[in-house]
């Protein structure tokens, strides 16, 4: 099983490593290119992928595949559509884990995070096994101003217990329909 990230703020990083923690695997980071956040936002824009040398190495065939990355503006960002695509192309399953601003209660608004989860699968197609987001703000009492979200930094914080438990729920999901493929109870 593969573990990956891209992760601008370090917030997709932290869920990344809690995860490949829990699943007793190395998370890696996806360097891409282009570097430029404003680049990538543009191709982003224009519904294209971007690629990256560790996403092109590790998805394998058959081999499942557990992807963080953010919300940017409500858009499925480039490097994220790069590896949905590319786990589509080489047969290999695929959780997405998003990290994000916007509250659950928002996940249908503009900048919410439930269009990003429909192009996520359009793109990833059948090998999209489960796709979720984590915002920053679960679990979070009090809750922080709008503003202050946009700043708010897990790996300073810590994940909170209701962020573990839906990261968690993902993974649980991976194990069960790789014990249903395995004919496994």
């Amino acid at each position: 099983m593969e573990v990956l990230y891209f992760s601008g703020s370090g917030n997709s990083r932290c869920m990344a490593e809690f995860a490949a923690q829990a699943l007793d695997v190395q998370a890696k980071a996806m360097e891409v290119w282009p570097k430029s956040t404003g680049i990538l936002f543009l191709i982003s824009l224009f519904g294209r992928g971007s690629g990256s040398k560790e996403a092109n190495a590790r998805v394998r065939t058959g081999v499942p595949v557990v992807l963080f990355g953010p919300v940017w503006g409500g858009l499925l960002i480039a490097p994220l559509r790069g590896v949905l695509s590319l786990c589509r192309k080489r047969r290999a399953p695929v959780v997405l884990v998003l990290s994000c601003g916007s509250p659950d209660e928002k996940r249908y608004s503009k900048w919410g995070y439930q269009k990003v989860l429909d192009a996520a699968q359009k793109e990833a197609g059948d090998w999209l096994l489960w796709a979720t987001a984590v915002p920053v703000s679960l679990g979070l009492d009090p809750m922080p101003e709008e503003k202050e979200l946009m700043h708010y930094r897990l790996e300073e914080k810590g994940l909170t217990e209701a962020q573990k438990h839906r990261i968690m729920e993902c993974l649980e999901r991976l194990g069960q329909i790789k014990n249903a493929a395995a004919g496994e109870p």
